[in-house]
Parts: C-alpha cells; structure tokens; sequence
C-alpha cells in the first residue's frame, strides 16, 4: 500500500517499521511543502541508515540548509558509508561553505580504509569549491579496487558534471576507460548510467 496522503504521511513516519517511515520521508521528498520539516529532524536521527538517507535528499529537495546543517557534522563521522556519504553530498548541494574545512579534512584522509566517504567529500569539497584538485579525487575513485567506490565514482562524476560543464569531455574520456575494464557488470551498469548522465547534461547545457 502506497501513501495518498499526508495525514498517513505523517503518522507512517512514526512507524516501528522502517520500510513505513522511509516510505513517508519518500512522500515528504517528493511533496516538499515546509511544513513538515520538524519530521525532517527525526528523520535524520533514524537508526536506519536509508531512512536517513532519503532524509538528507528531502533536506536537499527543500533546500532546508538552516534546519539539518547542525545535524550534518555527526552523520558525516558516521560509521555508516551510507550515512557519511549522503551526508557529505548534501553538504555539497546545500551550499554549505561553513562545513568547507570538515569537507576537505575527509576528502584528505589518505590513511583511511573508507575510499568511499573520501570521493563524496571529495565531490561536495568540488561542488562548494569549483577546485580542479577535487574533480581530481573523484576521478581516482573510478579506479579503486573497491567495486562500491567506483560506482559511487561514477555517480558522484555526474553530480560534479551537472555544475561544470568544462569537465564533460574528460569526464566521458574517463568513465569510458573505467567501463572498459571494469570486471563487475553491476558496476559497469552504474558507469554506462554516469556516462548517459553526463551526456545528457552536454544536451541540455547545448
């Protein structure tokens, strides 16, 4: 059963199931209003990572940078990939330039294990900054021997694309190799996708 209205919305984001709430926080995104966003807070305190996730696109989607920006620095120190790394790209879509030293603090993290929270901060530190050093990291992640990293690559070069189009050819060049190798046809699925992304975004800057 899907939701049809925003009194159900509203009472299947206070759910025990999680799949509810994170079908209400859907509702919420998709039907951006205002008047909800005390729910949006909650939501970003959800124990489960894709509830806080759809959260964060809600946030985005409202452009409600005053309402989660104090929440941000603690999911982006999650232990959570998900969490972190949604946390960072809304960093970057929200325009947060206050968070811009916690950014590059992670995109800088060579010591790390987690490749993958350092190309989203990588992406949101390009997306606050238009810096071509930062492109560059996202880049490199197409190329790490994680599989999860490279297809989060690929998705964070189409974000970084979409605000710069003077990265589409070299984006293309890059993606196109990346997908040439890549031994995992899931992962090379998200790369087609980023390419067809990038594309498009060349069409309609045209």
């Amino acid at each position: 059963m899907s939701i049809t209205s925003v009194s159900q919305a509203t009472a299947w984001a206070a759910s025990t199931d999680a799949l509810e709430r994170c079908e209400a926080i859907e509702y919420f995104r998709d039907h951006p209003d205002g008047q909800h966003l005390p729910l949006l807070v909650e939501a970003l305190k959800d124990d489960a990572s894709f509830v806080v996730a759809t959260a964060l696109e809600w946030a985005v989607e409202e452009r409600a940078a005053s309402v989660v920006g104090a929440l941000l620095p603690d999911l982006v120190a999650s232990d959570d990939r998900l969490v972190a790394s949604y946390a960072l790209w809304a960093i970057g879509q929200l325009g947060l330039r206050s968070l811009l030293p916690l950014v590059t603090e992670v995109a800088r993290e060579h010591g790390s294990a987690d490749a993958g929270r350092r190309v989203a901060a990588a992406e949101a530190a390009y997306c606050l900054t238009g810096q071509r050093h930062f492109a560059e990291s996202v880049f490199r992640g197409l190329t790490d021997e994680d599989p999860e990293v490279r297809a989060f690559a690929a998705r964070s070069i189409s974000v970084i694309v979409a605000g710069a189009s003077a990265l589409r050819a070299e984006a293309l060049e890059r993606l196109d190799t990346a997908a040439k190798v890549e031994p995992f046809p899931a992962i090379r699925e998200c790369i087609t996708d980023a390419v067809e992304d990038v594309r498009a975004h060349g069409a309609s800057s045209d």
